[in-house]
């Protein structure tokens, strides 16, 4: 049996919080996945008798809640240490009643780092929104949302 990587540990470690967070934890939101680079993870919501609205379907709290801190987190490991970031914005549309298990995936990529960067070295903070498509079993989207994410260095006023 080989040894644990300490990247390994470390996505292990950060699956474990998003899972063990409130709103996740009482909602039923998992994390299964998180990409050893950090630019993707994925988490699934699943119909229940907490997460049930009064019609049957998915609660859109659940929904919304699904979508808020993940990008601001993922992108925390990709600026480690000297930049304070944070979910400052989303917009949630619901297309369609979700039932059963719903998924989304969160990317980060080349562009978008590098628009980040870009402006944390004019302005010394930065925005960004991502489009989080949350989809059934089947593929369908149930609801498509808006997440602004701002970054800032740690040390600016």
């Amino acid at each position: 049996m080989g040894m644990i990587s300490q990247d390994s540990l470390k996505r292990w470690y950060h699956k474990l919080r998003f899972n063990l967070y409130p709103p996740y934890l009482f909602s039923r939101t998992r994390c299964v996945y998180v990409a050893p680079d950090y630019r993707h993870a994925r988490l699934q919501l699943t119909l229940s008798w907490l997460t049930r609205n009064l019609n049957g379907s998915l609660f859109g709290g659940s929904l919304y809640a699904m979508t808020d801190p993940v990008h601001a987190v993922l992108l925390a490991q990709l600026l480690p240490g000297e930049h304070v970031v944070w979910a400052k914005s989303a917009r949630i549309e619901f297309l369609r009643p979700g039932r059963g298990t719903v998924s989304a995936d969160y990317r980060i990529d080349d562009t978008d780092l590098a628009a980040i960067t870009t402006d944390l070295a004019a302005q010394g903070k930065a925005e960004r929104t991502f489009l989080v498509e949350i989809v059934d079993a089947a593929g369908e989207v149930v609801a498509r949302a808006e997440v602004t994410v701002y970054v800032r260095r740690r040390h600016q006023s």
